[in-house]
């Protein structure tokens, strides 16, 4: 199982909506995933086996505070370290925060 973490993209929109729905009561829409796209201060990034997207994260950082505004892991991949490696990327890539917050 290889994990890659990368930026997403317009077009995993529709798979990131897939599983908030799956996952979440009160789902984010799609205006929500594009705003983060948009927003030069916020991150989305999505997880990928295989190609397949199995996880994202969505937050923003300021000063020594790391915001995550969502997180999620497709059912069939929680509990094997999707979760952890989208936020130690969080962590790695800000790696002056001292604070995180789980929104």
């Amino acid at each position: 199982m290889k994990l890659v973490i990368e930026g997403a993209k317009p077009q995993d929109i529709p798979e990131m909506m897939r599983l908030e729905k799956i996952l979440f009561r009160d789902p984010w829409g799609a205006s929500h995933f594009e705003q983060a796209l948009r927003h030069p201060q916020q991150f989305l990034w999505v997880a990928r086996i295989s190609l397949n997207l199995v996880g994202y994260v969505v937050g923003w950082q300021m000063v020594d505070e790391l915001h995550i505004l969502n997180v999620a892991v497709a059912p069939e991949r929680q509990r094997q370290g999707v979760g952890l490696a989208l936020l130690n990327a969080c962590f790695d890539r800000f790696p002056s925060v001292k604070q995180a917050f789980l929104e």
